[in-house]
């Protein structure tokens, strides 16, 4: 964001090598480039901001988001957040006003299949748990395969991927690996292949890769 609206200045991209700087530092920088922006081109600020996976956000992040509105006091401000995700700071911490601050609770998850739901079911610590209800089909039994060392993943892996395309029928562009890692951590890298099958992190790949 910062750099879409340096470039709406004429301005070279904000470079920021550090993690741990770029979050302490981005807001600030966020601040400053508003406050020319709001002088010299405020038709590009916002009418509306949609905010989603709100609950990863610094507290201080949110200090400059209203001043990216037009309108401050009128415009749209959206926040969606899973309080069962939170990372960092409550949701308390959202510039939203006193009329707004009751959030409006989504309880129909469209995303999972019955058996998923249920199976996520314990590791989920919101209120509103008992409230929430599955729209989704009743899905296939849940497998679960151990393994021990990375090395014993990978032939795991093999196993299983060649179980569900040659013998289930699965397609290669039904299956998406999901790792608990950042791509330059993961054990999983672009390109990997087990046997005849190639993983990919391009999520518009239509080749082979998975």
């Amino acid at each position: 964001l910062n750099n879409y609206l340096l470039g709406e200045l004429g301005k070279p991209p904000l470079k920021i090598d550090n993690f741990q700087l770029y979050e302490a530092e981005a807001a600030d920088r966020l601040v400053d480039v508003i406050t020319q922006l709001r002088s010299k081109k405020p038709q590009t600020l916002f009418d509306a901001i949609i905010v989603d996976e709100g609950q990863d956000f610094r507290g201080h992040w949110w200090i400059p988001l209203p001043d990216l509105l037009r309108d401050p006091a009128n415009g749209i401000l959206y926040v969606f957040f899973d309080d069962n995700q939170r990372l960092y700071e409550q949701i308390a911490d959202v510039p939203l006003p006193p009329s707004q601050q009751s959030p409006y609770i989504l309880d129909v998850n469209c995303r999972n299949t019955q058996k998923i739901f249920t199976a996520l079911k314990p590791y989920t610590t919101a209120s509103i748990l008992g409230e929430t209800v599955c729209a989704g089909p009743d899905g296939l039994a849940i497998e679960r395969h151990a393994a021990k060392t990375p090395e014993n993943a990978a032939e795991v892996m093999q196993t299983v991927l060649t179980e569900w395309i040659d013998q289930r029928g699965l397609k290669v562009s039904d299956i998406v690996i999901l790792t608990p890692r950042a791509r330059e951590n993961s054990q999983w890298q672009d390109g990997q292949k087990f046997g005849k099958f190639r993983l990919s992190w391009d999520l518009n790949e239509e080749s082979s890769g998975i």
